[in-house]
């Protein structure tokens, strides 16, 4: 099996560090250039929303985009983030815990997730012999296949070696005031 994985970008797992948009510009660098280049139109709330995930310092819920968003409507918030998703500038990121997050899609191209289930990281990768599998079970099964994602959970490179059992760095703080 050959993958390429790409950079690694904190989630916002349940670890006390909610409200992750921030003044900074770690993930959302360029989400308004990449929209711009849609064709679709850029409206005052389309601008909003793509502002607030600029500000993102990681992924961020829909929520927190409203949030940080006061001059848009929810269902307008809602739209946008869709719209983002749909052209490819934000890519959607279900959690083991049924929760869903959004991150700046570092690739247009069609990809997967794995997930540090210990400090919450999110890293890009592509494996085209498992979408062919993939492909091949969906026409074996006499099934007409629309697009799939695959979400692999588990525990990084980093928080293996750090700690084995727990969180290490800055989850380690969380985790031991609990």
């Amino acid at each position: 099996m050959t993958w390429t994985a790409n950079a690694t970008r904190s989630v916002g797992v349940d670890n006390g560090l909610n409200g992750n948009l921030g003044s900074g510009m770690a993930i959302g660098n360029g989400a308004t250039a990449r929209f711009a280049g849609t064709g679709h139109r850029m409206t005052a709330p389309r601008k909003a929303v793509l502002r607030a995930v600029d500000r993102a310092d990681g992924p961020f819920s829909i929520e927190e985009i409203y949030d940080a968003a006061p001059e848009v409507g929810r269902a307008t918030a809602f739209r946008t983030m869709k719209l983002l998703q749909e052209v490819g500038v934000v890519c959607r990121v279900p959690l083991e815990d049924g929760s869903v997050r959004y991150q700046l899609a570092e690739s247009e191209a069609h990809h997967h997730h794995l997930v540090c289930s210990t400090c919450g990281s999110v890293s890009e990768f592509s494996d085209h012999s498992l979408d062919r599998g993939i492909e091949q079970s969906a026409t074996a099964a006499g099934f007409e296949l629309d697009g799939h994602s695959v979400e692999l959970y588990g525990r990084c490179a980093e928080c293996r070696q750090c700690r084995p059992t727990g969180p290490c760095g800055p989850m380690a703080a969380v985790a031991a005031n609990s």
